[in-house]
């Protein structure tokens, strides 16, 4: 599972997660089915279904339990302010798991006992998130952590496809002075993402039919890591006349890129980190339709990538854009610039839509929930008009500061 905005109905959200499962178990069923057994007997019903044709398949261990794995990739994406509605669900479906994982089962049960281990990959800024989460904290977790790669590693990392490459395709030879400037240049929490972009460039930019040859010449040329993502830049800004066209201007084309780039970045309220967003294209086509022609560039040069995701249960796939690697948002030099400068109303707009989305899921709406007031309201409202951030914001985002606001003039008027 990768919950992105929809962990249960998404493209790779619960229900398809079951559904290929409940397939390979020779009980294959529609989503629309998934989901009615999903309301009717749980999850743990659902995972009753695919456990006994796992061990009618495990004949080496045929009087043991299966265990069900249930990998959830990027788990910090339960915690966004986007589908919290399918997050807490989510949630929810684990915390009713908890009684069938008990010893003693009723005989409805068939007196088995149910096995499953979640395992869910986080970001560590994230895990505290994760920690406050009382349904995953009685199910008896245990961290698993996962320190940064040695840098006494990283020869390997450089050397070792390029072997195995040149054994099975064709010759591909880094010069071992590269290898060691490499290693010296891809230092912190980024090192590894900003490697393999780099890496990558070089490869699309020195193959010949012949093979590679990767040289410490060409790298220092570029300029390095920061060179690297630099020339990739140029490289989409390139030829503007060229399909897909862009602005000539290279002020139009920056102004372009400014208004595109709050539809794939954030920064979290909770602890000011830039985050990547996942942006729908077809929202990016309709608010700012120059913009499609940069992001394709864009794409060609590994910055940006797109995707096609089934973002609910019944629609068509759509197609979504992202940054490459989030550690793109700190090694681009005008990616960087902006966060820096729009990073508190990055934050603030964040805030908004996580508080909107409380007081729409509320049923009835609870006016206590309508946090934003005075000069916090001021505030939250002259950020839904600036230009630059509008595109972030969802129609429940401005029917919930309205709402604030018509309880901030009711108060009002009781009072005079």
């Amino acid at each position: 599972i990768r919950p992105e905005r929809a962990p249960i109905s998404g493209s790779q959200g619960l229900l398809n997660s079951l559904k290929g499962a409940l397939a390979a178990a020779g009980q294959p069923m529609s989503h629309a089915q998934v989901r009615a057994e999903l309301a009717s007997i749980g999850l743990a019903g659902v995972l009753k279904r695919i456990a006994p044709a796992v061990r009618r398949a495990d004949h080496a261990q045929r009087l043991a339990e299966p265990t069900l794995i249930v990998p959830v990739d990027q788990a910090e994406e339960l915690f966004g302010s986007d589908g919290q509605d399918e997050a807490q669900q989510f949630l929810a479906y684990i915390d009713a798991l908890r009684t069938h994982l008990l010893p003693t089962e009723s005989p409805a049960a068939g007196g088995r006992r149910l096995r499953v281990l979640f395992v869910l990959t986080i970001r560590s800024d994230s895990l505290p998130k994760l920690q406050a989460q009382a349904a995953l904290q009685a199910m008896s977790p245990v961290l698993f952590s996962l320190p940064a790669m040695p840098m006494s590693e990283f020869k390997a990392v450089i050397e070792g496809p390029a072997k195995r490459h040149s054994e099975t395709v064709k010759p591909l030879v880094i010069a071992p002075q590269l290898t060691e400037q490499l290693v010296v240049d891809a230092q912190g929490a980024d090192a590894l993402p900003l490697l393999a972009l780099t890496l990558e460039w070089l490869y699309r930019e020195l193959t010949s039919t012949q093979g590679t040859r990767v040289g410490y010449d060409e790298y220092q040329r570029l300029g390095g890591v920061r060179g690297v993502i630099g020339m990739a830049v140029e490289r989409a800004f390139e030829r503007p006349g060229s399909e897909p066209a862009i602005p000539a201007q290279r002020q139009e084309q920056e102004r372009l890129l400014q208004q595109t780039f709050p539809y794939i970045a954030t920064v979290d309220p909770d602890t000011g980190d830039w985050k990547r967003r996942v942006a729908l294209r077809e929202a990016m086509r309709k608010k700012l339709p120059q913009s499609d022609a940069l992001v394709a560039r864009l794409i060609e040069q590994r910055l940006l990538l797109a995707d096609s995701r089934r973002m609910a249960d019944g629609v068509e796939p759509v197609e979504v854009v992202e940054v490459a690697h989030e550690a793109l948002l700190r090694q681009w030099d005008t990616l960087e610039r902006w966060l820096r400068e729009l990073a508190a109303a990055l934050s603030a707009s964040e805030s908004i839509r996580r508080s909107a989305n409380d007081w729409h899921r509320s049923n009835p709406r609870d006016e206590a929930l309508l946090v934003h007031t005075a000069h916090r309201l001021r505030s939250a409202e002259a950020l839904m008009s600036d230009e630059r951030l509008e595109v972030r914001f969802e129609p429940v985002d401005r029917e919930y500061l309205a709402a604030c606001r018509q309880r901030d003039q009711r108060e009002l008027q009781q009072r005079e």
